[in-house]
This record gives structure tokens, sequence and C-alpha cells, in this order.
């Protein structure tokens, strides 16, 4: 289950329009409105949320989400970096609308972001294109773009400062896997946009290859 503490602030409203809106953007093959990760993530936001006097909305972000069980899909993904072919397709549709409903939406809403592997990868190419000023934070969890400097290693620096809990990036919630350096489709660089230093936070599950190494920490 995803799980996150955010920082909640009083924001102003107006009619018809939310304090605050939760887009959550949905991995590779999941179903709109039903799919495992954002009920989880809806489950628990909405119960931190009913004890506080702001009001809100929960979307799942309508973009395609293109499965890869289809090897042409999960070929093309691996040889382009995402970019490419039907599952890049997918990605920049979530692009294009994630930018749409933050910039059309209430002016006075503010937003809270997450994304599940497709989907967050969707957020890390999108970030640096949003008004920071709009997020109060943006969530990736197995995201196949992650980037953790600390991460890297090289012949002469076979351990990385990652595995001595050194130099970690800011914005590493739950990594527990020190050699994770970047996800299986490259990274974004930088992968923190200035404007959203303290507003982003990444997990990534150990043994994770969509965003850590093949082995894990052990």
């Amino acid at each position: 289950m995803l799980v996150m503490s955010l920082p909640v602030r009083a924001l102003a409203s107006e009619a018809d329009c939310k304090d605050i809106e939760f887009i959550f953007i949905r991995g590779s093959g999941e179903t709109k409105d039903y799919g495992e990760s954002y009920q989880a993530f809806k489950e628990s936001l909405s119960e931190k949320m009913s004890a506080i006097s702001l009001t809100t909305n929960f979307r799942d972000l309508d973009y395609p989400a293109v499965s890869v069980a289809e090897i042409g899909t999960l070929v093309g993904a691996f040889f382009s970096g995402g970019d490419s072919g039907s599952f890049g397709d997918s990605v920049n549709a979530g692009v294009a609308e994630l930018k749409r409903v933050v910039n059309t939406t209430c002016p006075d809403s503010k937003f809270v972001l997450a994304g599940y592997s497709q989907g967050a990868m969707v957020i890390s190419k999108t970030l640096s294109e949003l008004n920071a000023d709009k997020v109060i934070y943006a969530a990736t969890f197995g995201d196949p773009k992650l980037f953790l400097p600390e991460g890297e290693t090289s012949l002469f620096n076979p351990v990385p400062a990652a595995c001595y809990n050194r130099d970690l990036s800011d914005y590493r919630r739950y990594v527990p896997d020190c050699f994770a350096y970047e996800g299986i489709l490259g990274s974004y660089r930088p992968y923190e946009p200035e404007a959203f230093v303290d507003k982003l936070g990444t997990w990534c599950n150990d043994k994770d290859i969509m965003c850590s190494n093949f082995f894990g920490s052990n």
C-alpha cells in the first residue's frame, strides 16, 4: 500500500473549486479508477484528509497507461528509453493531460501528484514544465527514469556513497537498495527541478528492477 506523510497548509478556495486536487497517474496496464495503486493512494489519503477542514477531490489521470505485456511494446520501450512506440506515445499523452489538468483547473486549487511505474515517469517528465506554486507535493513510486547519483559506481568506486549513507538525494524517501542509480529506462536529469526542492519524494522497493538494480540490496 502507498502511504505518504504530506505537508498540508490552509489554502484559498473559490466557489465550485476544491482546495486540493489529488492526482494519481497509474502504472502500465492498470485500469483507470479501479487499479490497485490508485485505490491504495485514495484510501490512505482520504483517511488523513477527513480530519482536515479542506475540500478535496481525487482523480486517476485519464491517459492510456499502455500495458507492456506485449513483447513489442516492452522491447520498444527498453531500447528507446521509453521515448518511442506505443509506450512513448502513452507517456507523452500523460504528460499533455497532466499539464492540461494543472493549468485549467480552478486557479486557487493546489495539487498533490503521485504516480506509479509508467505514471511516475509521466510525473518526472512533466515536473519542469509545471508551475511549482500550484503543487504541494509530487511522489514517484517505481519510476523507470529515476536518478539517484549517490548510487553510482565505477571501477575505482565499486561501493557507492549511498551504501555509507552519504550524499543522499533530498527526494529519496524509501530506497533500501544503496546501488539504485537510475531506472531501467535511463534517467531524467536533473530529476528534481530547482523549483521542486522539498516538494518531491521518490520510493523504490528493494529488487524492483524498474527503479533499482537486478539484485537489490542483498
